[in-house]
């Protein structure tokens, strides 16, 4: 058996003044009596369609006679909404007391005993004006004691004609003195409607707590226990508006339900606020579902976690609690206080994560952010990832990639990578490093690598234009200064000075190794007629210092003293080596005597006594390193 609930018992038929050009008179009341209420099949779905009525009016509630019955057709809305005009015959008027029964066909078979309502309603007082029509007088006063609109436009009916016509039982069209009792409305627990044109446009129903208003389409529905809720206009016969929760609002449009506790749609078409305290301001199909949800507007768009956004645009969804979505296309927050600003197809998953906007990007990663762009990826921790096709795949990893068609993923966790196939340029304007790396660990401050083997260019260029130093290695640890290695036929370092008083290399030490070589020889380079050639330098086991000089015999002797600046830079207290070269074939030759730290003295063998000339050659230990031989290099 389907369910029938009688929403509404009776309209209220305000007597409605017509004004014409001589007089004022009550107008003909409608003849009519509305019923309004909704019908469903046993399973709670709404029956529609065109369907037969039968109104029986009886002297009794129960049993008694009929007195007279109307019957008909009356077409039920997509909601089961139905809304009756029945004209009562003459017969019903006449009754002191009536109630009716109503009866709408469910099966399609006509009316029968099954389709009977289960209560007779009684017909209040309201009807009964019709017999007021043909009255010969209205509260006692004869029709030429009303004011005409003569007289009201030309100002003879004065308030006190008006105070005098129109006691505490009327209302005046100029407004009415307060006082208690004074009211429009009913006094008892029944709804009071306004109608216009026939149709029902506002109704207060009266609740224990607080009422209900329903404005607008006459079929707009607040349910039955609920109270406290209002529907401010809109609704059409197919989409009608409806409020199910308490101190819900809906403020117009069509087809919108505020279905939570506290819950508001202001408008749109198809909107939905299911959740306690849940909110819809506007657009169309949008839906808040989680408590206190919010959508601003937009299509498609459902925020169904608690405390969750949408601002608008199309098919978004913030699913979790405290998700937004602020805009744009098919976006998802999907994590806990997750975020996403706009764009396309952008989902942020992870707890906190944000994708502010583009295209196909995602935030799986707790704390996560992809800034933008497209096809980026931050699935590790507190990773951050932007540009296109960025993967930061692991925690605290920073990836920004430029406008390339290829992934360009983190390899390590909090990493920092960058892919800029235009080249990277830092600019600084101040006195501070345009760019300072550090490293407190054992890694390396900067690795630079060229990894196509067809690349001619440098991997590391450094130039300046001021009296700086282009290029500084310093470490005030064990490790390099400046390290170079080459695995092919390069240079490991590879130092140019092309200026015309420029220098190639210039190395300091303050104690330690200045230059070495590792596997390879020492050489200068120097143009010949056969083009460049290699001059290499001669090794020692020690570290010597070398100085050339010329001198002459005289009477077969000669004292050479020995440069001063140059004795600075050796240990002439330790031995030393003096190697002599005559010029003179007569000579006997000579020997080397008397080396002091300033001086040493060349003779003639065999007591000889000629001038011969000669040329020498002193090889003195460095000061400082004159212990120093054939050093250990087990590390290198």
């Amino acid at each position: 058996m389907a369910q029938k609930t009688l929403a509404l018992h009776f309209s209220v038929m305000l007597p409605l003044l017509t004004l014409t050009s001589s007089y004022i008179s009550w107008a003909d009341p409608p003849p009519t009596i509305n019923i309004q209420g909704t019908l469903q099949d046993s399973q709670g779905d709404p029956l529609t369609g065109v369907r037969d009525y039968r109104v029986r009016f009886f002297d009794s509630e129960t049993e008694g006679s009929s007195i007279v019955e109307v019957s008909g057709t009356t077409t039920l809305t997509s909601s089961g909404r139905f809304s009756l005009a029945v004209d009562p015959p003459e017969a019903a008027l006449d009754a002191a007391e009536m109630w009716y029964e109503l009866a709408i066909d469910e099966d399609g078979d006509g009316v029968d005993p099954n389709d009977v309502f289960p209560e007779r309603v009684k017909v209040h007082s309201v009807p009964f004006a019709l017999r007021a029509q043909d009255a010969e007088t209205v509260g006692g006063m004869a029709a030429s004691e009303f004011a005409t609109t003569d007289a009201l436009s030309s100002g003879l009916a004065d308030k006190a004609d008006l105070d005098h016509h129109h006691n505490a039982e009327y209302w005046s069209i100029e407004g009415n003195p307060g006082g208690e009792g004074r009211v429009l409305g009913t006094t008892d627990d029944q709804s009071f409607q306004i109608i216009v044109g026939g149709t029902r446009t506002l109704l207060f129903a009266p609740k224990p707590s607080s009422p209900n208003i329903v404005g607008g389409y006459w079929g707009n529905e607040i349910l039955t226990e609920t109270y406290g809720s209002v529907i401010a206009g809109g609704g059409s016969p197919d989409h009608i508006n409806s409020v199910t929760g308490n101190y819900s609002f809906i403020g117009g449009g069509n087809g919108n339900v505020a279905g939570g506790s506290g819950a508001t749609v202001s408008g749109g078409f198809r909107n939905k606020a299911r959740a306690e305290t849940s909110a819809v301001s506007g657009g169309w199909s949008n839906s808040a579902s989680g408590y206190s949800s919010t959508v601003g507007g937009g299509y498609g768009n459902v925020a169904a976690g608690s405390e969750s956004s949408v601002g608008g645009g199309e098919h978004n969804l913030a699913q979790d609690a405290y998700a937004t979505v602020s805009g744009g296309r098919d976006n998802h927050a999907a994590g806990m206080a997750s975020s996403v600003g706009g764009g396309l197809y952008n989902g942020a998953s992870g707890v906190a994560s944000v994708v502010s906007g583009g295209d196909n990007n995602y935030a799986p990663g707790r704390w996560s952010i992809v800034a933008g762009g497209k096809n980026n990826t931050a699935s590790g921790e507190s990773s951050f990832a932007s540009g296109r096709m960025a993967k930061a795949l692991h925690d605290g990893a920073f990836v920004w990639a430029d406008s390339t068609f290829e992934d360009f993923s983190s390899t390590a966790d909090d990493q920092f990578s960058v892919r800029a196939n235009g080249g990277s340029r830092i600019f600084c304007n101040g006195d501070n490093s345009a760019l300072y790396v550090e490293t407190s660990g054992t890694g390396r401050t900067g690795h630079f690598r060229i990894t196509n083997p067809e690349n001619d260019n440098n991997s590391v260029a450094a130039s300046t234009q001021g009296d700086g130093n282009a290029l500084v290695g310093y470490t005030i640890g064990a490790g390099n200064g400046v390290y170079g290695e080459t695995t092919s036929s390069g240079w490991a370092g590879y130092f140019v000075g092309s200026g015309g008083s420029s220098k190639g290399v210039h190395i300091e030490t303050n104690g330690g190794q200045g230059l070495e070589v590792v596997g390879g020889a020492k050489s200068a380079v120097v143009p010949t007629s056969q083009g460049q050639r290699a001059l290499y330098t001669e090794e020692a086991a020690e570290v010597w210092f070398t100085d050339y000089g010329f001198g002459h015999l005289e009477n077969g002797r000669a004292v050479i003293p020995i440069d001063p600046l140059f004795s600075e830079t050796v240990n002439l207290e330790e031995p030393y080596h003096v190697f002599v070269q005559l010029n003179d074939s007569e000579s006997e030759g000579v020997a080397v005597e008397e080396k002091t730290a300033t001086s040493f003295t060349v003779v003639e063998l065999r007591s000889g006594d000629s001038n011969a000339e000669f040329s020498y050659r002193i090889v003195a230990k460095r000061r400082g390193f004159e212990e120093v031989r054939l050093e250990e290099r087990p590390n290198l």
